[in-house]
């Protein structure tokens, strides 16, 4: 009887409940066979006895068997979510034993320090510096060392050292700056088995907060400068205005003038800056030609800077989505851009195209241009080409992003070619009101039916930073 209930129990783990069930069945029935005509009273007793043990051994066994199932489908699956977790995240994750072995690294990792997964000593392979010193980990984590520094217990961590600023060298000598979180994983003694690590590049964050370092430097230059020429102004119409003579007196308030507009241009520009920023911007789009507009431009370009125009358009430019202030502020900063920087003098050609989609003014002029890499980040804002104390050509740095932005407010694109020592070339694209719009045939064949593809394209690439051509 004992040997049946193991029998039963085996299969039912074996098996499954009704393979447990059948076993017990036809072993009770083999067995009342056999002593059936004994009449001792605890053979007898053991005989009636016999069908709960076996009915509660295929219970018990069959919801254990339920319940280790159940764990290891929740084991699985938890396996597969951190995996796609490791895999799918931006971050640098890489896993160390205790004593600095690299264990495991996400494809993250893999790109971040080096292609294929990074094999080795973690102090060797990833090359960390915290300030001026490199991380020291021969004799383990040196951060999971400073974090056990300071629990109350062996084993238990008091408060782990997140976001600690660290860096590394790049193979051209440059700097990547880091921010590193390390968190050991124990087993049931209290003791670390693993060391997980996860990185981020703070690259970008770190060159936006020494573009807004430098924007408040430059702004507050470009503030103090005609401050400075209004209050002496001021100051001698005060004190001396007795003294002046009619004509010195009049340059006096023409200088106080055109400094304020200065002023007044300066703060209206970084306050529409931040309304961009905040999303704040309201355009009343509506479609209008630009003819009149563009020329009254150049005019006053030529005007206020003295310099050679010249305007080339046709008779009549079809009809564009603009609105008229956003085109003449991004209009007046690429012409006032094209004479800066172009100090040597030359003539500034502004050109009125047109094709199927757009109606284009590019603004070209035989200035100083930009590089490469002057030229991927023109458009940023804050970010100037001359990042020297020593700055000839003045401004704050924003003029190109808020360009930007009130283009593709008006659904157009801002272009922007430039070669060192070649001139540099502005193109305003604006959207034709009368564009063609591609009309495809459905597999039902509705000849109604308008395809938004192209567009759709063209809005993901230019959120991409991508030109499209």
């Amino acid at each position: 009887l004992v040997a049946l209930v193991l029998i039963v129990a085996n299969a039912a783990y074996l098996g499954g409940r009704r393979v447990g069930l059948a076993m017990g069945a036809a072993g009770y029935v083999l067995v009342l066979a056999l002593g059936a005509g004994d009449a001792d009273n605890a053979v007898r007793y053991a005989l009636a006895v016999e069908p709960l043990l076996l009915l509660g051994a295929v219970l018990l066994v069959d919801a254990t068997v339920a319940d280790r199932r159940r764990a290891a489908a929740l084991t699985v699956r938890m396996y597969h979510k951190s995996d796609a977790i490791l895999h799918s995240t931006l971050e640098a994750v890489v896993v160390t034993s205790p004593n600095g072995r690299i264990m495991e690294a996400n494809p993250a990792a893999e790109r971040m320090f080096g292609s294929g997964p990074p094999n080795g000593r973690c102090g060797d392979v990833l090359g960390l510096h915290r300030d001026l010193r490199p991380l020291d980990c021969s004799a383990g984590c040196a951060l999971v060392a400073a974090m056990l520094d300071s629990a109350n217990h062996p084993g238990e961590v008091a408060t782990p050292p997140t976001d600690v600023e660290l860096w590394r060298a790049l193979p051209d000598g440059t700097r990547q700056p880091l921010l590193g979180a390390v968190l050991p994983v124990f087993d049931d003694g209290g003791k670390p088995v693993e060391v997980v690590h996860s990185f981020r590049d703070i690259s970008r964050l770190k060159q936006a907060e020494e573009a807004k370092t430098l924007f408040l430097a430059t702004a507050s230059h470009e503030l103090k400068t005609p401050l400075t020429v209004i209050r002496g102004f001021a100051q001698m119409l005060l004190t001396a205005e007795a003294e002046m003579t009619p004509a010195s007196r009049a340059t006096a308030l023409r200088s106080i003038d055109q400094r304020a507009t200065q002023l007044n241009g300066l703060v209206d520009r970084l306050l529409l800056t931040s309304r961009i920023e905040m999303g704040k911007i309201e355009l009343l789009v509506a479609p209008q030609r630009i003819d009149d507009t563009v020329a009254e431009r150049v005019e006053a370009g030529r005007a206020n800077s003295g310099r050679d125009i010249e305007l080339h358009a046709g008779d009549a430019t079809p009809e564009v989505r603009i609105d008229t202030d956003a085109l003449i502020t991004a209009l007046d900063h690429v012409i006032d851009n094209a004479v800066k920087y172009s100090p040597a003098g030359g003539t500034i050609e502004v050109h009125v195209l047109e094709d199927v989609e757009f109606v284009t003014i590019r603004v070209r002029d035989p200035g100083i241009g930009m590089t490469r890499e002057e030229l991927r980040r023109c458009t940023d804002r804050f970010w100037q080409a001359e990042l020297t104390d020593v700055r000839r050509y003045g401004g704050t740095g924003v003029g190109l992003y808020v360009v930007r932005a009130f283009l593709e407010a008006m659904g157009g694109e801002l272009v922007v070619r430039s070669s060192p020592g070649e001139g540099t070339e502005v193109q305003l694209r604006l959207a034709r009101e009368d564009r063609p719009v591609t009309v495809t045939s459905t597999q039902d064949d509705r000849p109604d039916t308008i395809s938004a593809e192209p567009s759709m394209i063209r809005e993901y690439m230019r959120q991409m930073g991508l030109t499209v051509q």
